[in-house]
């Protein structure tokens, strides 16, 4: 599952920058909010995105990690967090709410805790999408990559907020869930 981009490791499946690249192209979002940075490709795709459209990006992590390219990071803009985001509820969700639409990355440690706390602050129009996500648990024995989350945890929350399964073909194969909310 591991790949790079411009030689920055990505823990990611063959496929998702260009998936990314076309969220981003047609969501146009105001901001990215990345809860778990990680390895720091994703990351540093992200920030470029940010760079060329004026986009502001922020990446959380509850952990400083060796690989993070702290110096790109500065030189692209990004707003780097290292973080309880659990602690930080409040201003994350500050965030989520301005003006323009968000799109929230959950992909640190605990997706489904993620997902459930932060999907309140979205607002109409806005995507949340979260990270090694299948459609249900893959029965014993079956080669997965990871399964960190399933719809089932996520489901009441999608039906409380009106948050409907979007672009599912492109994003279920890279094991993304990836969410709208509605009116």
């Amino acid at each position: 599952m591991d790949r790079f981009f411009l030689g920055c490791y990505m823990q990611q499946k063959e496929g998702t920058v260009p998936a990314f690249d076309s969220l981003l192209s047609e969501m146009k979002p105001a901001r990215i909010i990345e809860l778990g940075t990680g390895a720091g490709g994703l990351s540093v795709f992200l920030g470029i995105y940010s760079f060329a459209t004026g986009c502001a990006f922020y990446t959380y992590d509850n952990l400083p990690r060796d690989r993070n390219y702290g110096e790109l990071f500065k030189a692209l803009g990004v707003n780097r967090h290292v973080c309880d985001i659990f602690a930080n509820e409040k201003s994350i969700k500050e965030l989520i709410a301005a003006d323009g639409r968000t799109l929230l990355l959950c992909d640190n440690g605990n997706k489904k805790a993620e997902f459930n706390l932060f999907a309140d602050a979205l607002k109409v129009d806005d995507i949340i999408m979260a990270h090694d996500y299948f459609p249900e648990r893959p029965p014993p024995g079956t080669s997965t990559d990871s399964c960190e989350i399933i719809y089932g945890a996520i489901a009441e929350v999608c039906d409380t907020y009106n948050i409907h399964p979007y672009q599912t073909d492109l994003f279920t194969p890279l094991r993304w869930f990836c969410g709208k909310r509605e009116k």
